[in-house]
């Protein structure tokens, strides 16, 4: 199975590749720049701008991954505020590129999204409770859910948060 993983520099999209890296898939990554790091562990690597329709496009019709995990995003949820266009362009705009060249193809995408498109005011919540995002990082990663659905077959999950374990390491 061909694997793709978006913002495969991210804390997310690192610990997929290394989690993953066995003779099961066949793993890319991609980010916006370079990375020594991901080069050792993953061969099939591009550094794209995921923002840009037409690069999107042409990677991913000649990667033809199986499954697309998008774990690229802007998380800084202050830098969010203030740089309000890049946060959209990196959360939805970026999403709807990768979405429409999935559909494509026909390769799945799982989105993962925040329980930020919640306002908050619940201790728990559930996939069929109605979001309310307060801040902009929450809208943007609300609206990049909608535009990851535009994939013929789509899965969102809503992750509540990371943490690194490995500091210790």
């Amino acid at each position: 199975m061909k694997l793709l993983i978006t913002g495969s520099n991210g804390m997310l999209g690192q610990k997929l590749l290394t989690t993953l890296n066995n003779p099961v898939f066949d793993l890319y990554g991609c980010d916006v720049a370079p990375s020594s790091l991901i080069a050792g562990i993953l061969q099939q690597y591009s550094a794209i701008d995921i923002t840009d329709k037409t690069a999107v496009q042409r990677y991913i019709a000649s990667v033809k991954p199986d499954v697309i995990i998008h774990t690229a995003a802007m998380t800084n949820v202050d830098l969010c505020e203030t740089e309000r266009a890049r946060c959209w362009d990196i959360n939805v705009t970026a999403t709807e590129h990768i979405a429409l060249a999935a559909k494509k193809i026909g390769s799945k995408v799982i989105y993962i999204s925040t329980d930020y498109v919640f306002d908050g005011t619940k201790k728990e919540y559930r996939e069929d409770d109605r979001p309310a995002p307060v801040n902009l990082y929450g809208r943007s990663k609300l609206a990049g859910e909608f535009a990851a659905r535009t994939a013929r077959r789509h899965l969102v999950l809503r992750i509540p948060a990371l943490w690194r374990t490995d500091l210790a390491d």
